[in-house]
């Protein structure tokens, strides 16, 4: 797993090149042979470097391998499974991240995670201020995504939570996929 310093280096690279600095800030001074990893193999870093954070439990090392998974367009197959297995942690804060690669991916292995994804939100303390269900909404968005009858079956389950806004978000899901004027129970 990348050092404090290491990790630095990527997150600032990551930063620099993706959303860029200011202009009254000059852009810092890494060169890509200076980083961590071998960019003619980012793929291997970004599992490698995905696997040990969820071993170190390193929200950090999460937040920077997905960094540069979307810098150089991994394709989510290389990551797929540690994503699924991500999604349902609490220890760090790229969920609504992951979610959303999941929604993109459309792959109905996805399916029991973003279920678990939707249980572990009450223990999610950096989404404590969602009071108006913008994390199950995209739980639900990725689920209708994948289409398959096993996904709107797990929204169907959510139209009976005892969450207001989890409840709300799937019968307007499912008002969605079903069209105007269908039932949702």
């Amino acid at each position: 797993m990348w050092t404090d310093d290491e990790l630095a280096k990527v997150f600032v690279y990551i930063h620099s090149r993706a959303i860029g600095l200011p202009e009254k800030r000059p852009a810092p001074q890494i060169s890509p042979d200076t980083l961590p990893l071998d960019l003619n193999d980012i793929s291997s870093a970004v599992r490698d470097q995905l696997g040990a954070a969820i071993t170190a439990k390193s929200s950090d090392v999460v937040e920077a391998a997905l960094g540069l998974a979307l810098l150089f367009d991994v394709p989510l197959s290389v990551y797929f499974d540690l994503s699924c297995q991500l999604v349902t942690e609490d220890w760090h804060i790229s969920q609504e991240d992951i979610i959303r690669l999941l929604q993109d991916a459309e792959d109905a292995r996805a399916i029991p995670f973003l279920r678990t994804a939707i249980d572990l939100k009450p223990r999610l303390e950096h989404l404590a201020h969602d009071d108006y269900g913008s994390y199950y909404k995209k739980c639900l968005w990725a689920l209708s995504a994948i289409g398959t009858p096993d996904a709107i079956a797990v929204i169907r389950d959510c139209v009976n939570s005892e969450i207001a806004p989890l409840r709300e978000e799937a019968e307007y899901r499912l008002s969605k996929i079903q069209g105007p004027g269908a039932r949702c129970d």
